[in-house]
């Protein structure tokens, strides 16, 4: 019942966004892309600092009237370092999805 309410108070319950915060589906997306950049080691001790690095550029999530789907109703994350988006970086910008 209470994620009807919450389904229906986003309106048509699509996260397309640019910047702000992500809305991940199944953890920190930030910490995702870190651990991806540090060879996939969630015990690295750098993990913390590497995912503070890291902001959102754009949240795409599954959308049934476009018709794009990721997974399982997933979401499409780029997110970015912040002192690549500062210096106009895009190429280093990581692209990760996670779905239900």
């Amino acid at each position: 019942m209470f994620g009807d309410l919450v389904y229906d108070a986003a309106g048509d319950g699509v996260g397309h966004h640019v910047g702000g915060f992500a809305s991940p589906v199944q953890g920190a997306v930030e910490v995702e892309v870190a651990a991806t950049l540090l060879e996939g080691s969630w015990a690295d001790p750098r993990l913390a600092d590497e995912a503070a690095r890291w902001v959102l550029l754009a949240e795409i999530a599954s959308d049934e009237t476009s018709e794009m789907l990721w997974g399982d109703v997933g979401s499409l994350y780029w997110l970015i370092r912040t002192e690549d988006l500062e210096a106009g970086r895009f190429a280093e910008a990581r692209c990760t999805m996670q779905c239900g």
